[in-house]
């Protein structure tokens, strides 16, 4: 059976001794401490139905060429480490961020497809700290519709650590980001705007065992 091809973004830090995600329980951000949950939960799973093309945007530090070596992405951004995420931004500033991020990052993916006169089927958008404990089951995913990791609170606050939609969506997804940027919209809030352009019944939730 021909598989589908899946372009899979992953965003934001990936090595960072200066940067402490409090909800992390005090640990400094570092890759390696997820990636085998990584090819675990996410990319063995998604191998069965998928080829999977990954990309990446994040900051520059020591362990950059094993990072390339690790994922042996298609296009990636390397930023500054100046520009590094400073901790005191406020939600709205930093949804901000990840927007322009996402949008660089996927000019990158829509230059690859140019140059290899192919579509991807699917997207999947990430972070480099996301720890799942459980797989994703592709059986259990419509990848037809908009998918969000569940995240048990209000239906319009979802969680914004994880995206995996079709192409027909992608114009949407990109008039969220515009609309993150230019209304001040938190990330979390991304579906009351999603929902603008996509009727409800094209979005589903992931629901799993949970993810930290």
């Amino acid at each position: 059976m021909l598989k589908k091809k899946i372009c899979f973004i992953i965003r934001g830090i990936s090595f960072s001794e200066k940067y402490n995600r409090e909800n992390r329980g005090g640990k400094l951000i570092n890759y390696k401490e997820y990636l085998n949950n990584y090819f675990k939960t996410m990319i063995e799973p998604l191998e069965h139905l998928f080829d999977i093309d990954f990309f990446y945007i994040t900051y520059n530090h020591e362990y950059i060429d094993n990072l390339y070596s690790d994922f042996l992405p298609k296009k990636c951004i390397i930023l500054n480490n100046e520009l590094l995420l400073n901790k005191q931004q406020s939600c709205q500033q930093n949804s901000k961020t990840i927007a322009n991020y996402i949008q660089l990052i996927l000019e990158k993916t829509k230059e690859y497809e140019n140059e290899k006169k192919f579509d991807y089927d699917n997207y999947l958008i990430t972070r480099f700290d996301l720890y799942l404990k459980f797989k994703l089951d592709p059986l259990e995913i419509n990848f037809n519709k908009f998918n969000f990791l569940n995240y048990g609170h209000d239906y319009d606050d979802t969680n914004d650590n994880l995206y995996i939609f079709p192409k027909k969506f992608l114009k949407e997804f990109e008039f969220c980001l515009n609309e993150m940027k230019n209304e001040n919209i938190i990330s979390h809030f991304i579906l009351k705007i999603l929902k603008k352009s996509i009727s409800i019944d094209n979005v589903d939730f992931i629901i799993g065992n949970g993810f930290f």
